[in-house]
């Protein structure tokens, strides 16, 4: 059974066309000209085929069929909805010869279905326009219906309807097959029931030849003869039945400007649409300018010196003294980490390279040169391997690194450990010369609260007014200004973990969600001015994101109505299936908030932004998710994994590696862990027995190993 989600095939048919294509809970198709958008209803039980049979040709009416009002044409509108599938439906399968195969077996599984209704009808006592809609629908894909016409005429009407082009070809055309029906209604009914010569039942298409013509000719006068010799041959039908019957037959008789199986083919795929689906809520990621929520990293330090001068000049702050010997502190303690961290940047380093030279060797060819090796001149007779040789290493690709750190209120008792593991790798990427840029991620800006929001189009995800970006480093960082900017980072570590109510940046909560939706931009300007071939993407975070909420489009005037026409995505669609669609890139993923509980609908929302977020750069995402014990079950079920596998390795080693929720992968650590191993130390009690110093002792080892482990898989996933 197929989904709702159009298939690749096909949106990239209607990307070609710039439609957009919408299932929603309606009874018919529509199209919005002005915004694009095709809106389909949401079928059910219909297998493939049908499913795009039906979006072709909903399709090609949005493409080809012009707004008309058929009360203007002075012709009936099931002639021009005949006429028109014929045309666009022919259209559709030479602009995209794909759809051929789609059209020829939906439509025989719909007629297999009796989806006209003809499997207890005569088809030579049908109107001519139901045998028209019958032979382009279904007697051009099953040679086993085979569509009567009854004279020359017919014949040549119908290979019109095979030829025309544009919509007013259409339109003529009606008017003389509904002239011919006029003209032609007397001898129809005159003829009502007589058998057709299977001469005239072929296929329309072909043209017939003069000698045909003669031979239909001699056929027409046996005909007559038969017809003088028996004269029960001229008797109508129905004068052989009884009073009953023709009146039952009068009753059903078809009326020659209305279309039995175009009524019956909209009757029908009403019965497909899903009366007790979901609708479908179609969310757009937003349409703002990022850089006005983005601090630069100048910007910050020019605060950061700016805090540190005030300190230094006695102004703005109460107890100076008190803040002069935290910063005379930090700066000690800042200068021993550097010390200390060394090892650890060098066995990154050391890893890194390792991996490197691997990854090299691994490529490393042998080629022939083409140059005659003296040495191996004398074996010429026995072997052609006499020529010199040369090794030949493909050339890797320069990666980048960009990463998001949590800046959360919960972030408070790991904000020390995680600021540390971030100078760690800034450190290591500087030393092998990879681009580099770290933001912290926040909800703490100072905003105008009455600030009205836009959004450009309906149910477009709204980005808070406090959401911010602060550019904590960047690559463009000076070497001279490099170990200072490592200090402003260090003291606004210790600002925070201090309380410090000087502090110029706060720990907020956790809009990781417009993080990733903000993160294309961000990688688009990286890219471009470092011209690296791949890019590593790294959110560190301590809990779930923030539940990101959608507006309307309103009147920006009225700030009360703008601002409640926000609805969360968590907590107000359980009854609808969202969908995530991104116009500009042409991304479009279904039912991205599946879940029973707003804890899951909230991963399921996440892991749709880091997959929409992949697709459209095709960066590598690593995820760092500091985690509580009580969270390891959420964390788990959102995997849809073994819970036991995890479980256990939770519990033996305080972290787990997985791949879920759209991260290359996800690093689950214990958030009490400094997770860098700077704070393992051997704790053993005066006249500790031997066995209590060896277990203090492993348990020191395993938090180096600890931290070996996951700084070589980090450096794996991007050697």
């Amino acid at each position: 059974m197929p989904t709702t989600q159009v298939k690749s095939n096909l949106a990239k048919l209607l990307a070609t066309e710039n439609l957009t294509v919408e299932h929603r809970k309606v009874s018919t198709a529509s199209f919005n000209v002005e915004t694009r958008v095709l809106y389909l209803p949401i079928w059910e039980e219909i297998s493939n085929d049908v499913y795009d049979l039906l979006v072709g040709h909903e399709v090609g009416h949005a493409i080809y069929t012009p707004n008309w009002d058929f009360h203007n044409t002075g012709v009936p509108q099931s002639f021009v909805n005949v006429v028109e599938d014929a045309r666009i439906e022919r259209k559709m399968k030479i602009k995209y010869p794909g759809l051929v195969k789609s059209f020829f077996a939906g439509y025989k599984e719909l007629n297999s279905r009796d989806f006209f209704e003809i499997n207890e009808v005569d088809l030579n006592e049908m109107n001519f326009i139901d045998r028209i809609n019958l032979y382009f629908k279904i007697g051009l894909h099953d040679v086993s219906t085979l569509i009567p016409f009854h004279n020359p005429e017919e014949t040549r009407l119908v290979k019109r309807v095979a030829e025309t082009d544009t919509f007013e070809d259409v339109l003529d055309l009606c008017k003389d097959i509904v002239e011919y029906v006029e003209s032609n209604k007397e001898k129809e009914e005159t003829n009502f029931g007589t058998e057709i010569d299977p001469s005239v039942s072929g296929d329309p298409m072909m043209e017939a030849s003069g000698e045909d013509k003669e031979e239909d000719k001699d056929a027409d006068k046996e005909e007559d003869k038969k017809k003088e010799n028996d004269p029960d041959l001229n008797t109508p039908s129905f004068e052989q039945q009884d009073e009953t019957d023709y009146e039952n037959q009068f009753e059903d008789e078809m009326d020659e400007f209305e279309s039995k199986t175009d009524e019956a083919w909209g009757r029908n795929q009403q019965q497909l649409i899903s009366n007790d689906g979901k609708d479908h809520v179609y969310i757009s990621p937003p349409s703002v300018n990022w850089d006005d929520y983005i601090q630069n990293v100048d910007e910050f330090s020019k605060i950061m010196e700016g805090m540190l001068s005030s300190i230094d000049m006695d102004i703005k702050v109460t107890d100076i003294p008190y803040m002069k010997e935290c910063v005379e502190e930090w700066n000690s303690s800042f200068t021993q980490f550097k010390v200390d961290s060394k090892k650890a940047v060098s066995y990154l380093v050391k890893e890194f390279e390792m991996k490197k030279k691997a990854s090299e060797y691994s490529r490393e060819q042998l080629n022939k040169t083409g140059v005659i090796n003296t040495n191996k001149l004398f074996s010429y007779k026995w072997t052609d391997d006499i020529f010199l040789k040369k090794t030949v290493v493909p050339t890797g690709k320069n990666h980048g690194l960009i990463m998001y750190i949590d800046w959360s209120g919960s972030m408070h008792e790991n904000i020390e450990g995680a600021v540390k593991q971030l100078i760690n790798l800034i450190s290591f990427c500087k030393k092998v010369s990879i681009p580099c840029q770290v933001f912290a991620f926040t909800d703490t800006r100072h905003y105008d609260v009455y600030e009205k929001y836009e959004v450009k189009l309906d149910n477009e995800i709204v980005v808070p007014n406090n959401f911010q970006l602060v550019e904590l480093y960047s690559s463009k960082i000076k070497h001279s200004d490099f170990d200072r900017h490592l200090f402003r980072i260090w003291v606004l570590m210790k600002s925070l973990v201090r309380r410090s109510h000087y502090c110029p940046y706060s720990l907020g909560s956790t809009p990781l969600n417009e993080s990733i939706l903000a993160a294309p931009y961000i990688f688009k300007k990286f890219k471009s001015a470092h011209k690296v071939d791949k890019v590593n993407t790294v959110f560190l975070t301590d809990g779930e994101s923030n539940y990101p909420v959608i507006g309307r489009r309103r009147d920006l005037e009225d700030k009360e109505r703008s601002y409640l026409s926000r609805k969360s995505l968590a907590y107000n669609y359980y009854e609808s299936v969202m969908c995530f669609k991104d116009p500009k890139s042409g991304y479009s993923m279904i039912d991205i908030g599946r879940g029973t509980t707003w804890q899951s609908r909230g991963y399921a929302i996440t892991t749709a932004f880091i997959k929409y977020y992949k697709w459209i750069t095709g960066s590598n995402v690593i995820g760092f998710r500091l985690s509580q014990p009580s969270d390891i079950k959420y964390i788990i079920r959102a995997t849809n994994n073994n819970d036991n596998t995890y479980r256990r390795e939770w519990s033996k080693n305080r972290h787990f590696t997985i791949d879920c929720l759209g991260y290359n992968e996800l690093y689950v650590l214990e958030s009490s862990s400094d997770f860098n191993g700077e704070k393992a130390v051997i704790q053993a009690e005066n006249g500790a027995t031997k066995s209590k110093i060896r277990n203090q002792f492993k348990k020191y080892m395993k938090t180096k190993m600890f931290n070996k482990i996951i700084l070589s898989k980090f450096v794996a996933q991007i050697a």
